[in-house]
């Protein structure tokens, strides 16, 4: 009985998180802006490892066509039953969302990305999750950082060592 127990709930938690953040993903994207659809182009603002710059349209990396379409901040973040905030008081979390196009858009979670500040701090991806769509292409991409409140524009730091700049997607 206990087995079964401990079966049942590894197969209904999958499902419940995934609910809640589809849920809280309609949520937020009826209130968000979209990203202008623009030709990724290349710009002299380098990050701090000197890479190329995509601002808004859609990139390519690792073989996923991808449009990171809002970042968010917010004091924390809910999924499930799970409640992430940072640990200082002088941060706050950064969620960054893209629209998944084409490609092996189940690998974008295991990515290691980041994100780097105007004053040069970086911070790694303390949560990421996919939403695929009905079939293996498609869906949504979230990354969490946690990030300095006092922060006014961000870069995010993907493989491939291609970059994004966020301010323009920026919301409170």
């Amino acid at each position: 009985m206990k087995q079964q127990s401990i079966r049942l709930f590894f197969l209904v938690l999958p499902l419940a998180l995934l609910v809640t953040t589809a849920c809280s993903s309609q949520t937020a994207s009826s209130t968000a802006p979209t990203a202008p659809a623009v030709s990724p182009t290349q710009s002299g603002a380098q990050s701090a490892t000197s890479s190329p710059s995509a601002n808004s349209g859609s990139l390519t990396v690792a073989g996923v066509q991808f449009q990171v379409s809002s970042a968010t901040r917010q004091n924390v973040y809910l999924v499930g039953t799970k409640t992430y905030k940072p640990s200082s008081t002088q941060d706050e979390c950064l969620l960054v969302e893209a629209q998944l196009l084409s490609g092996e858009t189940g690998k974008v979670s295991d990515w290691t990305v980041s994100v780097i500040d105007e004053k040069g701090r970086a911070s790694n991806a303390s949560y990421s999750t996919t939403i695929l769509g009905g079939s293996t292409q498609g869906g949504k991409q979230r990354w969490l950082f946690y990030v300095a409140k006092t922060s006014q524009s961000f870069i995010l730091n993907l493989p491939d060592k291609q970059t994004v700049k966020l301010d323009s997607l920026l919301k409170k």
